[in-house]
């Protein structure tokens, strides 16, 4: 449409007053739906080429092994929608992240029952990174914290019991920014300027 056509069409439509004034809606109709959301993840395959759909939610949905069952719900293209019928099923799949789809990462996030699926940030997700060469006096929760925060967002360390690991590597979970390069290496420096390269 051309400028011309577009200012006669609106000399032409206008809206009435019925148009014009909003729909109020009870409290307790414009919430009804949200509780479902709880039981919802949103996900996508960390993949160059494009996945049958039928396929990955069928893979899913073996993959998974639910006690209640799942439902798989394509959203966009490269996003789909897993809604859960238990909380458990729910849980169980986000512990045992990260999930693998004919080698490729699916990438799974809750979703609020603010957010648009389309919107969840899906840049993220947990992986277990292995800290070797790490002097056992250092092997404490608390230099684990400093690591994982480093490396991405800490999340938990599987091999550090009460206060030190006595394992030659220290297994800590942690979110990981899947869109930035790796860290192979990473200095670690105390305060009294002793250094080392985990």
């Amino acid at each position: 449409m051309m400028d011309g056509d577009i200012l006669r069409l609106d000399s032409v439509l206008s809206l009435i007053v019925e148009e014009g004034e909003g729909v109020c809606i009870p409290q307790s109709d414009w919430t009804i739906g949200l509780g479902g959301f709880r039981l919802t993840l949103v996900g996508r395959l960390l993949s160059p080429r494009s996945v049958n759909f039928e396929v990955l939610k069928d893979s899913l949905t073996c993959m998974f092994h639910t006690v209640r069952g799942v439902v798989v719900r394509k959203v966009s293209e490269s996003r789909f929608c897993l809604i859960f019928n238990h909380f458990e099923d729910l849980r169980r799949v986000l512990d045992l992240r990260p999930w693998i789809f004919y080698r490729n990462l699916v990438v799974l996030q809750p979703l609020s029952s603010s957010a648009d699926p389309i919107e969840v940030n899906l840049d993220w997700s947990p992986f277990f990174v292995h800290v070797h060469d790490l002097p056992l006096a250092q092997r404490t929760v608390a230099v684990m914290r400093y690591i994982g925060a480093r490396l991405g967002a800490w999340l938990d360390a599987e091999d550090v019991a009460k206060d030190i690991s006595w394992y030659d590597t220290v297994r800590i979970w942690i979110n990981i920014n899947i869109t930035a390069p790796l860290k192979c290496a990473l200095r670690l420096c105390s305060e009294f300027g002793d250094e080392v390269m985990v």
